[in-house]
């Protein structure tokens, strides 16, 4: 099973998150520590900033189809475990930049 999640990194999270910005990456790991449906303002205010100055890369990441909003003022990934992915590599993710 292990090696069945390290290839599914490998072939669905790494090209979801490898073409992600500074900022991007930021705003998904503020989202992914927030929970499964994250508030956009909770997420904006993780991060330190507000709500409109995170619009941008809550628009990216919806374009590039890593996340979704179901409903005004939240937002939740749409790929399969990226937010344990997300969680799990923190760190490692952030270091890229």
């Amino acid at each position: 099973m292990e090696n069945a999640m390290t290839r599914f990194h490998e072939v669905v999270h790494e090209p979801a998150v490898s073409m992600l910005t500074k900022g991007t990456m930021g705003y998904l790991v503020a989202m992914a520590q927030e929970g499964e449906r994250a508030s956009t303002a909770d997420a904006a205010k993780r991060m330190g900033r507000e709500p409109k100055a995170t619009s941008s890369f809550r628009r990216s990441l919806i374009q590039h189809e890593v996340i979704q909003s179901p409903v005004r003022g939240y937002v939740e990934f749409s790929v399969p475990l990226l937010r344990e992915y997300v969680l799990d590599n923190v760190e490692e993710l952030l270091d890229r930049y």
